[in-house]
């Protein structure tokens, strides 16, 4: 039941009050690259795309770095939409760095149940460009 958008955004963060809960509230390029990337998302779904949940704008752009990424971020998306739940759950847990004995006692089926899911539905796929991408990102 739920519809969600992700914008991700490069740029400038800064801080610019003290939060509530200790983390400061933050503002600059980034958060309005962000936003931006949340609007296109949404139109592209509502146009021609009805998967997109993510988008990548960057305050400085980047053609190539951000056509790469913004790629990959466009084929997971189509991947996750056509999965079923289970499928999307296993994907999930597998690219936190859960192992398969671990996904198949959580969800009370076999490993080889779920290693056959991760393979056909594309998840294992899903969970390894996630994790490359984790991997540039520290």
């Amino acid at each position: 039941g739920l519809d969600v958008r992700v914008g991700i955004g490069r740029g400038e963060i800064r801080d610019v009050a003290p939060g509530a809960t200790g983390v400061p509230i933050q503002d600059g390029s980034a958060w309005w690259a962000a936003r931006a990337a949340i609007d296109e998302a949404h139109e592209r779904a509502d146009a021609d795309a009805p998967y997109t949940r993510t988008w990548y704008v960057s305050s400085s752009p980047d053609p190539e770095a951000d056509a790469l990424l913004t790629s990959q971020l466009v084929l997971r998306d189509r991947m996750l939409d056509a999965m079923t739940p289970a499928q999307r759950a296993y994907a999930g847990a597998s690219a936190l760095g859960q192992t398969q004995a671990e996904i198949a006692s959580a969800h009370g089926v076999t490993q080889p149940a779920v290693s056959q899911s991760l393979r056909r539905s594309g998840g294992a796929a899903v969970a390894t460009s996630l994790r490359l991408l984790q991997e540039v990102a520290r």
